[in-house]
């Protein structure tokens, strides 16, 4: 079965280099890790060999040798965690610092598995096994992550140390040919060991790539999703206060008015109050309007809502467009005098003004009349009680010459 090679799938050429760069970190974890069981395990070996060194336990055991080489091992893992302890203090992983780090990694293992090489030529003489071999073969083959173009090179160096060197240290044909069987089907095993370790290791990697993509993939979808959310509210508010103004002179409509006494008779609850209505009428203005044009009338009656809404307020008064020439103030906790003095205010700001106006039967500017209607209210339906009266003010207003104030109070 041949491998499939990373840099021919369609990932990214930055995914090889993650992919590069997380093997690496991988293996130098993993290495720490068998290095400190490896030196520990040396550690106790070298105490078992000078101590059957010193009882004379088998003479043809070669005490000097397999305590060199076992201090050679754990010289070897030492110097492994100094250089990974390095590595680590030395901060960010550079290219070069990681092509670095694969290079130790291969040695380490290439070293370690030929130093199983030679300890199983030694054991010939005494047991006749490749122990010594297969063990670090399958550690290194199961823990590290390779590569097929990395793994020749540890399996290479030791295999072939351990083949050319059996003949000579192995003087029984029989036992060296089942070395060399069991030789081969140890290598076999490993080589695939590490091949399909290396396979799940790339597809787990291939995988998590795929998780970040959909998650920043839905991150994406997520914000847009909040994006498009925040302009509907947005658009539905502006659509919600356009339907709470008047289009031609945005002064809140009547909509907007009954919105405006739910919510102060809500607050205000049950307790009676003042509650005076200012309904003001322009003077004449279907014939003015169908005189000068409809263009100009607009005009007129947006002047007239800009000269009424620039007046002081308050949360206690509401001003709005009624309809047609018509526009209603209300007034909460009035009182007769402070409603006059209001309209008289806005009486006077519209003929200050001097808007033309040739067919108004007052003077030749444009005036308004008001109708002012004052109860004692207790419920949302005394609302409509001093509409009424305010309605019936304005109309005594125009009947006695326009341009003037009429006030009802109940």
């Amino acid at each position: 079965m041949k491998e499939p090679l990373y840099g021919q799938t369609a990932i990214a050429p930055e995914d090889r280099d993650r992919l590069i760069r997380k093997k690496g970190i991988d293996n130098l974890r993993r290495g720490g890790l068998l290095a400190k069981v490896t030196i520990g395990f040396e550690l106790l070996l070298m105490a078992a060999d000078v101590l059957t060194a010193l009882l004379r336990v088998d003479n043809r055991f070669q005490f000097g040798g397999y305590f060199f080489m076992y201090a050679l091992l754990t010289a070897l893992n030492i110097s492994f965690l100094l250089g990974a302890n390095a590595l680590n203090k030395s901060g960010s992983l550079t290219p070069r610092r990681l092509k670095q780090l694969n290079r130790g990694i291969l040695v380490y293992l290439t070293l370690t598995m030929t130093w199983g090489s030679v300890m199983a030529l030694m054991d010939q003489k005494l047991y006749g096994q490749l122990t010594a071999f297969m063990v670090p073969l399958m550690i290194s083959s199961i823990l590290f992550i390779l590569e097929d173009r990395e793994r020749w090179i540890p399996f290479g160096v030791s295999v072939l140390t351990l083949a050319v060197g059996l003949p000579f240290f192995q003087p029984s044909q029989d036992i060296l040919i089942g070395d060399f069987v069991n030789l081969a089907i140890f290598v076999i095993t490993a080589w695939v060991a590490s091949r399909v370790v290396y396979h799940h290791y790339l597809r787990d990697f291939s995988v998590t790539l795929l998780l970040e993509a959909s998650n920043a993939q839905l991150e994406h979808e997520i914000d847009e999703n909040q994006e498009m959310n925040r302009q509907l509210v947005l658009a539905n508010r502006q659509l919600k206060n356009m339907a709470l103004l008047d289009e031609l002179t945005g002064a809140p409509n009547r909509r907007a008015f009954r919105n405006y006494i739910d919510i102060a008779f809500d607050a205000c609850g049950d307790a009676p109050q003042a509650l005076a209505v200012l309904l003001i009428d322009i003077d004449h203005f279907k014939q003015y309007n169908d005189h000068c044009g409809h263009d100009v009338g607009d005009r007129v009656l947006v002047k007239v809502a800009g000269l009424i809404d620039t007046l002081p307020k308050g949360t206690d008064r509401f001003f709005c467009r009624w309809g047609g020439d018509e526009f209603v103030i209300l007034q909460m906790n009035a009182t007769q005098e402070k409603t006059h003095a209001l309209a008289e205010s806005i009486r006077c700001s519209v003929r200050e003004t001097q808007l033309p106006n040739e067919l108004s039967e007052v003077d030749h500017y444009v005036s308004v009349s008001i109708g002012v209607g004052v109860v004692k209210a207790a419920t949302k339906k005394d609302v409509s009680r001093v509409l009424r009266l305010a309605d019936e003010a304005l109309i005594r207003a125009k009947n006695d010459g326009r341009d003037r104030i009429e006030c009802v109070v109940q």
